[in-house]
């Protein structure tokens, strides 16, 4: 009977020992998804200079904490159809501030052939054919703060900019500025729920 028990005891630890061992597995895993945002285009001022923004979201934000990746489609995949249009992933970092995320410098990249058809205009070479988005070094600064001026709701402020070499500034004539407003998943409520989680960065 001892025997039988202390079989018993060891098959029943090495099972506890399991759940264990999934349940830290499955947590670190969740741990290096990357966070994913629906980005609109904007805001934009347009020929009467007023600020707008697009309303349908055409473009997705991939931040991987774990990894210190960022990852941004101008135009997201559509599963089954087309990959969309990727730059990235770029490695980022803090600013010292602690207000933003900034990415590494990087250049366009030309597109694919695939990656043309997506653009009204399929003659193009680049996603952004400004002589300056193609010449010079862009960088991506992501809000790690929602701002309000976005909508009720706030958005994180993505901006693309031309980066100067260090120690010196960029003319007027060579900057360079794209902008999008990136919001995290919409989460259904739920009566039970007394309060929402964050989904800061």
């Amino acid at each position: 009977m001892a025997s039988s028990k202390s079989f018993l005891n060891k098959f029943d630890m090495k099972i506890i020992y399991g759940i264990i061992a999934v349940l830290i597995i499955a947590f670190g895993y969740s741990k290096t998804i990357p966070k994913e945002f629906s980005c609109v285009y904007g805001p934009f001022k347009d020929k009467d200079g007023i600020y707008r923004s697009d309303k349908l979201a055409y473009a997705i934000l991939k931040v991987d904490k774990f990894w210190k990746r960022m990852t941004f489609y101008p135009k997201e995949p559509w599963p089954g159809k087309h990959d969309g249009i990727k730059m990235g992933p770029y490695a980022y970092q803090r600013t010292k501030r602690g207000d933003h995320y900034v990415t590494q410098t990087f250049w366009q990249k030309k597109l694919t052939k695939e990656e043309q058809q997506l653009k009204k205009r399929k003659q193009d070479e680049y996603l952004w054919m400004d002589k300056i988005a193609i010449k010079k070094d862009l960088k991506m600064w992501l809000s790690r703060t929602k701002v309000a001026t976005t909508g009720p709701n706030g958005g994180f402020r993505l901006e693309i900019v031309s980066s100067p070499p260090r120690g010196t500034r960029l003319k007027s004539d060579e900057e360079f500025l794209k902008v999008y407003t990136c919001y995290p998943p919409r989460v259904k409520k739920k009566k039970y729920f007394k309060k929402q989680k964050k989904y800061d960065l």
